[in-house]
């Protein structure tokens, strides 16, 4: 458990031998992107300065919680489609829970 099978999210590869995150060089305009976010700049202003980058991009990392360090996986234990386990520390988080 804790393999991550999806396509790794802005600012990390999924490392071929654990198939865990790891970050990779975009790591940094992450963590610039949470700051300046916390500052109160809009996800438009956010494109146009990281232009590898859309605004609907932006606006997924923002709201995506691997960042954290966390994975949502299917309960092993309970029937297909219910409630999920989030795991904490399952990666080297990007930013903290007040920077996100």
């Amino acid at each position: 458990m804790g393999e991550w099978v999806r396509l790794a999210p802005f600012g990390y590869d999924r490392d071929d031998l654990t198939r865990r995150l790891v970050p990779n060089d975009n790591a940094p305009t992450v963590r610039e992107i949470f700051r300046l976010r916390a500052e109160g700049v809009g996800f438009s202003d956010l494109a146009q300065r990281f232009r590898n980058v859309s605004r609907s991009g932006i606006r997924k990392i923002v709201m995506n919680r691997a960042y954290l360090g966390e994975q949502r996986v299917p309960d092993p234990d309970k029937p297909k489609g219910s409630d999920l386990i989030v795991l904490r520390e399952n990666q080297e988080p990007l930013v903290t829970e007040p920077e996100y």
